[in-house]
């Protein structure tokens, strides 16, 4: 069992580098995903691009002072 786990996290941490980015980019992502924020359309797709871009460039500054 033990060996599984291992093996499944080095999986799992061959695409996720930062967690804290995985969850928020996820997060995000499902919150478009609800109804109500379907319902505008005109203005959810420009949210979520600018919300996803906001992400990105937040978390590679963060990298980058590293």
């Amino acid at each position: 069992m033990n060996f599984l786990r291992n093996a499944l996290t080095e999986i799992v941490g061959l695409f996720v580098d930062d967690w804290a980015f995985a969850g928020l980019a996820i997060a995000w992502v499902a919150l478009f995903a609800l109804p109500g924020f379907r319902a505008h359309a005109t203005l959810s797709g420009p949210a979520l691009f600018l919300g996803l871009a906001v992400l990105v460039l937040v978390f590679v500054a963060r990298k980058a002072r590293r």
